[in-house]
């Protein structure tokens, strides 16, 4: 270490003694850990959810400039070209006028911009539920509390109060975003909210003033005049031309054409309509007949109703007890004669012919029962139920053609009289 001014040399430090001093201060650096990390998630949890709502508004340039027709005599017309970034800067100025905002806040109410989510579910006596319901409402509390302050210090005139209109039109102004990009006709408005439909809201009845306004400034004058003058002269067309159409009805004898129309063209419709609609029950009628067939041709009129397998065979079990009484007589014979005995020779011959026809007996038999098919029967009546509502909609369709056909006729006919009235 290097030496002081006096000669003194300063004690050398470890990591031992930096561990010591953390050591010996270490409730203060927990606790002031424990603080640092509740404030902010309390902060975090009582924050108001924040939304924003984006737009974007082409500026067509150069169309208002545009001047009238040369037969438009409204008087002398100056067309001044601008540039296009003093027109963009226009649209901009008049999207930040306080003309515009004042008008959004006059239209959806000076309420909507201060009150929040929270104080709507305060006021409307909701109960403390989800955990999210709870946040709220303590959002809502320390609202309360800052808003009693403020009105402290209004009474106290620490502070001017400013009315609802007033703090309505500063949210809305200070909320609102408005942005251009260079060499571009687009501009990017976004609005922040505590409520997304709130923000849309918002952006909506924004744009929707601003071409109101684009519309009255870019209009050119003198062109009210000149349409009133063209409407006028057209309203003497069309009374002179409606004269004549009231005496070729009265020599004609057609009352209302329109209302005749619209008769017509209601009934070609509602023709239409239940043509479609029965074309497709028809269509599903012969996929089910089509179907059915199909089901009844893999199935039999008959099925078995019961099989009984494991019965006992009666023949094999009398053969069985005769062969036990030819074996009992054998012993019988043999206990009494020799086994070469004539006797004995034909009780044995009689034994082995009995085991042979036992052997070719089966143990068990099985029994089986038939029986009705109950599926096939259904099938066969849904066949005859289908095949009869497919005759009926193949008759409806050809009658429902006939008169659509008649009808178009009509208005045919119907159009040939309009053209010549």
């Amino acid at each position: 270490m290097p030496n002081s001014a006096n000669g003194f040399k300063f004690p050398e430090r470890s990591l031992r003694d930096f561990y010591s001093i953390l050591f010996r201060h270490k409730w203060k650096v927990i606790i002031f850990f424990l603080a640092v990390v509740t404030t902010v998630a309390v902060g975090t949890f009582l924050t108001t959810e924040i939304y924003k709502a984006e737009a974007k508004l082409m500026l067509r340039i150069g169309r208002e400039n545009v001047s009238l027709d040369p037969t438009a005599t409204t008087g002398q017309v100056i067309s001044i070209g601008q540039s296009r970034e003093s027109e963009i800067n226009s649209e901009l100025q008049i999207l930040n006028s306080r003309e515009l905002a004042g008008k959004v806040v006059d239209a959806l109410g000076p309420k909507s911009f201060l009150e929040t989510p929270d104080e709507s579910v305060l006021g409307s006596g909701a109960s403390i539920g989800p955990p999210q319901e709870r946040f709220q409402m303590l959002r809502g509390i320390f609202r309360g509390l800052a808003n009693k302050f403020f009105a402290f210090l209004i009474a106290a005139d620490v502070i001017t109060p400013l009315s609802e209109r007033e703090r309505a039109l500063i949210s809305l102004t200070k909320n609102l975003e408005i942005e251009t990009q260079k060499n571009s006709n687009i501009l990017f408005l976004s609005y922040q909210a505590p409520s997304p439909q709130f923000a849309q809201t918002v952006l909506a009845k924004l744009i929707d003033f601003f071409n109101e306004k684009h519309l009255v400034i870019h209009r050119t004058a003198g062109s009210y005049d000149f349409f009133d003058t063209q409407a006028d002269r057209l309203r003497s067309q069309v009374a002179g031309i409606e004269d004549e159409l009231k005496k070729l009805k009265s020599r004609t004898g057609v009352a209302s054409l329109e209302e005749q129309r619209r008769i017509l063209m209601m009934r070609i419709g509602a023709l239409q309509t239940e043509g479609e609609s029965n074309q497709a029950a028809l269509t599903i009628s012969r996929a089910k007949v089509k179907e059915l067939n199909e089901k009844l041709a893999a199935l039999s009129p008959t099925h078995v109703t019961q099989e009984t397998r494991g019965s006992g065979n009666y023949a094999a079990d009398l053969m069985r007890s005769r062969l036990y009484d030819l074996q009992i007589k054998e012993q019988d014979l043999l206990s009494r004669y020799e086994a070469t005995s004539r006797p004995v020779v034909e009780i044995r011959h009689q034994i082995a012919e009995a085991q042979a026809l036992l052997a070719k007996e089966e143990p068990t038999r099985t029994q089986v029962t038939t029986g009705i098919n109950t599926n096939y029967q259904q099938l066969n009546l849904d066949l005859i139920r289908e095949t009869g509502n497919l005759s009926s909609l193949e008759a409806k369709t050809g009658v429902l053609k006939s008169q659509l056909a008649g009808g178009q006729a009509e208005l045919q006919e119907l159009n040939s009289t309009e053209v010549e009235m």
